[in-house]
């Protein structure tokens, strides 16, 4: 991977990573600056393949925007910040990786091909925004 200037590196959690990409969502019930960073980062996710990502366990480049985040913590009404680490390390150990592995956007895609879909993705909350479809 090539050096890029620090503030041209993405931090994201893993299940930002991995579902970011494939989500579908129209914003009409977000926030609208949570919304402006989540379509950003979705276009960076599957455009600027030579993006360097760096997976972070807590609050991220998205949450930061999100208003259910609490200081250093998710406080969603449908997720925790507990669970959402344990969805976070679970997917990381499907794809082989770990906390602080920084990939450009394109490696990542490589590695989530290979494992997508997740075993999570039958229990997901979102699944009816994924395009792809899980059986």
């Amino acid at each position: 991977m090539t050096e890029q200037p620090d503030d041209r590196i993405l931090r994201l959690r893993p299940h930002h990573i991995c579902c970011i990409p494939f989500l579908s969502f129209d914003g009409a019930n977000l926030d609208k600056k949570f919304f402006q960073v989540l379509t950003k980062v979705k276009q960076e996710l599957t455009s600027e393949l030579d993006l360097a990502v760096t997976a972070v366990e807590g609050v991220d480049d998205i949450c930061k925007a999100c208003p259910s985040r609490i200081g250093d913590r998710c406080e969603s009404t449908l997720i925790k910040e507990e669970m959402v680490r344990r969805l976070d390390a679970f997917l990381l150990k499907e794809l082989g990786r770990s906390y602080g592995d920084t990939l450009e956007v394109a490696q990542w895609q490589s590695v989530i091909s290979e494992k997508w879909p997740y075993r999570l993705c039958r229990m997901c909350r979102w699944r009816a925004y994924c395009g792809v479809q899980v059986t």
